[in-house]
């Protein structure tokens, strides 16, 4: 999902984008991309993946992500901008980053996560 401060222009959002007005920016759910690909398209539109700093922040964004495209038949999620910052750390609830750069200073992750499935768990879906 991307979050972009320079879409919002008084509260207002260009056609297909939603305005939040905590986070005073737009935000918007594109087609299904993998985690890099849709942190590049975020670029695009001189934006990031969004990154979560409350909880009505949260709830909003996963309430936009219910509107977006299905993973499977039971399941829609979209990317956000959280990643595992140093792959090689074995401390899974400590190691995040936001591609935004923001700082990590809210988390509501689901019961058993983050868990490294399979081992390679390094992206965050809403």
């Amino acid at each position: 999902m991307l979050h972009s401060n320079f879409s919002a222009h008084r509260g207002y959002c260009d056609s297909g984008w939603t305005y939040f007005n905590e986070t005073e920016a737009c935000y918007k759910n594109f087609f299904w991309a993998t985690f890099h690909d849709a942190e590049n398209l975020c670029k695009n539109f001189d934006g990031h993946l969004t990154s979560i700093h409350s909880y009505s922040e949260n709830s909003f964004v996963a309430e936009l992500a219910k509107s977006g495209l299905r993973m499977t038949d039971n399941e829609q999620s979209t990317w956000i901008g959280l990643v595992r910052s140093n792959h090689l750390n074995s401390n899974w609830t400590d190691d995040w980053m936001w591609t935004d750069g923001t700082k990590v200073d809210f988390l509501a992750w689901a019961p058993d996560e983050p868990n490294n499935w399979k081992g390679k768990q390094r992206c965050v879906l809403v």
